[in-house]
This record gives C-alpha cells, sequence and structure tokens, in this order.
C-alpha cells in the first residue's frame, strides 16, 4: 500500500465514517465504500493496459468518481490527468497531445467532446460507469511517480502540466488542517471544478486526509449550493470573490446555515468589502493563497481581528518555507515589495516535459518563484500586491494592479474590476480599468472618485465599462483581452 493512500488507512480505521456524497443523487460513501471503489478503478484500469507512469485523463462534472479514480490512479502508479471540461475541443487537443493519455475517461455529458479528442488522437475511451465491476487492483503504485497533472491557465502563454506528486498533496493537506483548524466532523461543500487545484486540494483532499466529509454538486448554482448546505450541514465553503457575492446575493445571510463555520476565499484578491460584508454579518471568512505548482493553501489566512484583517494573507503555513526575493537576494525590510518563492516538499516535480520552463521557475537552490509580489510587515503578516508580470511603470513609478483593483470594487456602483497597464506616450503606461457595474456609472465619476483614495499615478487614465470581464476556464480575468478590448 502506498504511504500516501489515506483512504486505504481510512477505510481500516473509520471504515463507517461518511467520505462522499453526492448531492444531486443523495448517494453517501463511507471510507470502506471509497477504498472499495478505488480498488475496482485499478483494476479497470489495469485491464485496459494502463500501466505505471502512465497518464489517465478524466472528462467529467464533479462527481464522487474523480476521487476514487484518484485513489485508483496511485493504486497502480498512474497519474491522473483532469480536464477541463470549459475548454473548446482545439484547447483540449493540445493538451491531450501535449500529455498523451493512456486513457480517456469521461461521463455521460461529455462523451461528444471525448469522442472527438479521440478521433484526433487515438488511445484508449470508456464512460465511467456508477456501479463498476468489482476487482482488485493488479499491482500497487509507488510514491514516486506524480498522483496528478493540473495544466495551468494559461493566461501569460500556452498552459503547462504542473505535476504534483504525493507528498505535495499531503503537505497541503496537513498545512490546511492545521491552518484552518479543520475536523473529522467538518463537511465541505465542492462546486469549484474538480480539474483545478482549487476544487480538488483547497479543502477536498486535506478533508479526506482529515477523515471528513466532502459534498460534491457538478455545477456552481448559488441557490441549489444555499439548500445543500442546509441539508447536508456543510461547515466549510471554498469560493472565488464573485461566487460569495452571488451567495450573498442568494440570502446566504438571512439564509444562513447553522453548521456553516468558515468560509475561505481564493482564486482572485479578495476585496475588503466582501470580508467586511462577511465579517458583519457574523461570518468567518479568510482570504488565502496559492497557485498550482505548490498548492493552495500556503498561508495561514488573513486574521480575523486587529490591524492586518483586511487585504492580507496571513503567515506563511508551518510546512512552508516561503520567503520574498527582490533581484536575487531575500527582502528583509518590513513592507518591502518582494517576490513570493517557495521551497520544499510542497513544491510541483516541475512541468511535464518542460524543461526551459522548470529551470525558468524552479532556481539551483530549490526556490520555486511564483511571479506574485508581496510584502511581510514586521509580525510577519503578507500582503499579495499582484504579479510581477501585471506591474507596470507609469512616471517612474510602480503600480500594482491588485491595489487598484481592491480600491475600485469599493466602489458602491462597482461589482467587479480588472486593471492593467497600456501603452501611453507621456508617461510610458497607464491604467486601464475593465469595470463591471451594478448599476450605470459614469466612468469620470469613478476617476474622481478613485482619486479621494489613490495617489495620482495609480488611478486608471482609461475606464472601459463591461458586462462581464473576459475570464479563462479557470474563472482568472484575461489581462491582455482587455488591453486588446480597449486598442480595438
Amino acid at each position: 500500500m502506498s504511504t500516501h493512500d489515506w483512504v486505504r488507512g481510512r477505510a481500516q480505521a473509520t471504515p463507517e465514517r461518511v467520505a462522499i456524497i453526492d448531492a444531486d443523487t443523495g448517494a453517501e460513501l463511507s471510507y470502506r465504500a471509497l477504498d472499495a471503489a478505488a480498488d475496482r478503478f485499478a483494476a479497470r484500469l489495469t485491464r485496459a493496459g494502463v500501466e505505471a507512469g502512465d497518464r489517465v485523463a478524466v472528462l467529467c462534472l464533479n462527481r464522487a468518481e474523480v476521487f476514487s479514480l484518484l485513489f485508483g490512479c496511485a493504486r497502480i502508479g498512474a497519474t491522473l490527468l483532469p480536464l477541463s471540461w470549459r475548454l473548446a475541443v482545439p484547447e483540449l487537443s493540445a493538451i491531450v497531445a501535449d500529455a498523451r493519455p493512456a486513457i480517456l475517461l469521461h461521463d455521460d455529458a461529455h462523451q461528444a467532446m471525448a469522442e472527438a479528442l479521440v478521433a484526433e488522437r487515438p488511445m484508449a475511451i470508456g464512460a465511467i460507469d456508477r456501479d463498476e465491476v468489482t476487482g482488485k487492483a493488479a499491482s500497487e503504485g509507488g510514491d514516486a511517480r506524480p498522483a496528478m497533472i493540473l495544466y495551468t491557465s494559461g493566461t501569460t502563454g500556452r498552459p503547462k502540466g504542473a505535476m504534483l506528486p504525493w507528498r505535495q498533496i499531503t503537505t497541503n493537506a496537513i498545512n490546511s488542517t492545521l491552518s484552518f483548524d479543520l475536523q473529522a466532523s467538518d463537511r465541505c461543500l465542492a462546486f469549484l471544478p474538480l480539474f483545478h487545484t482549487g476544487g480538488l486540494n483547497c479543502l477536498a483532499t486535506p478533508l479526506l486526509w482529515r477523515g471528513g466529509a466532502v459534498v460534491s454538486t457538478p455545477r456552481f448554482d448559488p441557490e441549489q449550493a444555499l439548500a445543500v448546505m442546509h441539508e447536508r450541514q456543510v461547515s466549510t465553503v471554498i469560493a472565488v470573490p464573485t461566487m460569495f457575492d452571488m451567495l450573498f446575493e442568494a440570502g446566504l445571510e438571512e439564509r444562513r446555515p447553522p453548521s456553516l463555520r468558515l468560509l475561505l476565499c481564493g482564486g482572485a484578491p479578495c476585496p475588503d468589502a466582501l470580508l467586511d460584508r462577511a465579517h458583519a454579518s457574523g461570518f468567518t471568512m479568510q482570504q488565502g493563497y496559492g497557485l498550482t505548482e505548490a498548492g493552495p493553501n500556503l498561508f495561514t489566512g488573513s486574521p480575523l481581528e486587529g490591524p492586518d484583517r483586511l487585504g492580507t494573507v496571513g503567515r506563511a503555513s508551518v510546512h512552508a518555507e516561503i520567503t520574498l526575493m527582490h533581484d536575487g537576494r531575500a527582502v528583509t525590510d518590513p513592507d518591502e515589495v518582494g517576490e513570493i518563492v517557495i521551497r520544499g516538499p510542497l513544491v510541483m516535480d516541475g512541468y511535464f516535459e518542460r524543461p526551459e520552463a522548470n529551470a525558468e521557475t524552479i532556481d539551483a537552490e530549490g526556490w520555486l518563484h511564483t511571479g506574485d509580489l508581496a510584502t511581510r510587515n514586521e509580525r510577519g503578516i503578507y500582503r499579495v500586491v499582484g504579479r510581477s508580470k501585471e506591474m507596470f511603470i507609469s512616471g517612474g513609478e510602480n503600480v500594482y494592479p491588485a491595489e487598484v483593483e481592491n480600491v475600485l470594487r469599493q466602489h458602491p456602483s462597482v461589482r467587479d474590476a480588472a486593471v492593467v497597464g497600456v501603452d501611453d506616450e507621456r508617461w510610458g503606461q497607464v491604467g486601464l480599468a475593465g469595470v463591471v457595474t451594478r448599476e450605470p456609472l459614469d466612468p469620470a465619476e469613478l476617476r474622481s472618485w478613485a482619486r479621494e483614495r489613490l495617489a495620482p499615478f495609480k488611478v486608471p487614465r482609461h475606464v472601459l465599462l463591461l458586462d462581464a470581464l473576459p475570464l479563462n476556464a479557470s474563472g482568472k480575468v484575461i489581462k491582455a483581452e482587455l488591453a486588446r478590448m480597449h486598442g480595438a
């Protein structure tokens, strides 16, 4: 048995405890049942010719089978390759061509897409059945091979496959348990897609390690989410800021689930106004920080009170070696901006077959360079200020879009905002803000309002009023598209 196969360990220690709840069907899987389902998937993959080191692609909505497949792959040394069902077939074809999976498993909803992919690159294909044939794995896998490969969203270029070993997933689970006091009695609501690290590894795999339960829903629907929270005694939820806005609009405050104890906000900077609203309503909400290449929970989360309550991600997690660097040196001065770098068991094994990208990302001393900029105050609290590639210089001054976006979102008429630097003959670059409003808003009025709260060089020179921000498959803003829209 793999030393990281916690499901088998849980099946032995707490066999009847609930592991997975399918909110759509009402089905509940105990740890004993999840362990048996992992064995059945391992046996099926072996019969299909999958060997240790092979990739197993899955194109599937959030379902219990994704987790049993993950642990089934581990038992034969295969690597799970979750594919984003939000991508178009040509985009998925590029990922499949890069990763070369041995087999593609799919649910009923994505059969046509799966068949289109197989037509372009021949490989084994199979449907995911809820009643797999009983059987045992023919062999046992090891811990050295990646547990999964997750492809990055590709906002800055062609997607790359981050190879995540079990040591990373396990260390992230331990850090998450310590940072957010996860208990075996906790139940998380999993509506973030299971094809990226937020859905899989922010709360789901940590709670399976801890012995808690994952309540799975195929997609995010705020009304359904509220109902499921009540029906299934959900205690923890991870969501991006826009999702929390929708949950509050659907009545989260008035219909508060009595079991709900913790809200985690990630995937994008959490607006101060959202944290204020949550805390004023009596919710415990914390902002976190992470990335595919090193796990989603690298910090303890924003403090619940005191001077660091807003705009921070807390201290480095217990089992995370993190510091800030600038121009090759460690940043030591409080509040000096530096790049977040990470070293240790949380770091990925590298990008799949991308030696040049690996050399650019992980230096000779083992530090993973995230490209994210932050400050650290005298209390050891980190504040993320943006990405190094997004920072722009206006009239000789550094502008960090995340700071400007947070201020713009505080305007009562603004629902969401994103800022990018665009060329300017006089100042070199100036800010362009894409703004989604709740009601009609004059751009000049917004700029005037921002000037009262920001230095003049930080105030966006241009404002685009949009119905929605351009997003990629992982829900991140495509800022290059904003610049293109401005140019057009």
